[in-house]
This record gives structure tokens, C-alpha cells and sequence, in this order.
């Protein structure tokens, strides 16, 4: 075993990329942000597309202002965001 268990491996990864993982490694790599609901399809095709081609990529169609959404999708250390509208 390389550390003794995949649990304690993933634990030394988290601690040190600090939860900032590459984006190779990231839970999400991509966001997909629109500026306002109307503009909604256009990232939701454009997260289809990267799915399409195995990039890891979600659309954020909250009703919070889109300020607010990047400071969500950077505390949560998302590689990539994409903003559309």
C-alpha cells in the first residue's frame, strides 16, 4: 500500500493542496455561470459539450446574484468558471 490506505492518501492530497485541487483532480472542474436567468441555456449547453468530452462541469442556476456565485464557486476552490450573458 502507498500510505497504508486510499483514505490517508486522499487526506496527505487534501492537506497538501489545501482543498485547491489541480484541475485534473477537482470534484468540479468547471462552473458554468450565467448573468442573468434568461442567458440560462446557453451555459447549460456549453457544461453538455464539456461533459461530452469528460471535463467535470456543473451549471449554477441559483437564485443568488451572480457576485455571490462566484464568491461561492471560489471558496469552494472550483478551477474553472465560465461566465455567460
Amino acid at each position: 500500500a502507498l500510505f497504508g490506505s486510499i483514505e490517508r492518501f486522499f487526506g496527505i492530497l487534501t492537506e497538501h493542496y489545501a482543498g485547491a485541487f489541480p484541475a485534473w483532480l477537482a470534484p468540479v472542474q468547471v462552473v458554468a455561470i450565467p448573468v442573468a436567468d434568461a442567458h440560462a441555456d446557453y451555459p447549460r449547453g456549453i457544461a453538455t459539450e464539456l461533459r461530452a468530452l469528460g471535463i467535470r462541469a456543473d451549471v449554477d442556476v441559483s437564485d443568488d446574484r451572480m457576485a455571490k456565485k462566484i464568491v461561492n464557486h471560489t471558496n469552494q476552490k472550483v478551477p474553472f468558471m465560465l461566465l455567460a450573458g
